[in-house]
């Protein structure tokens, strides 16, 4: 039975752009970030952050996020590590958002 993925493209994650099995909570999560990268830029992304190609794309707009506020943008950081094992999640979302402080990535 093929698989169907289902969801706003802009939003998917490398794994699962990439048909990896994957955690659909953490899937979830890098969702969470670009809607946070969306909220923190004022504009909704034009590209696709699970592009390889769009790898400094992506972190250019991680830094602007963190001027903006370094809280939420390293929240984006975090929500939005390529590495699906590196992605927080929701919890440790929460904790961060309460502690101002998010675990580093590797």
């Amino acid at each position: 039975m093929a698989q169907t993925a289902v969801g706003t493209e802009n939003y998917y994650s490398p794994e699962k752009m990439h048909n990896a099995q994957h955690s659909a909570s953490k899937a979830d999560m890098w969702a969470i970030g670009c809607v946070l990268l969306e909220l923190l830029r004022g504009e909704r992304l034009a590209i696709k952050l699970w592009r390889e190609n769009e790898a400094e794309t992506r972190m250019t707009f991680l830094q602007d996020a963190s001027i903006k506020s370094p809280v939420l943008g390293q929240a984006a950081h975090v929500l939005l590590a390529w590495k699906e094992s590196e992605r927080i999640d929701a919890a440790e979302l929460s904790r961060g958002l309460e502690t101002g402080q998010f675990r580093e990535q590797a």
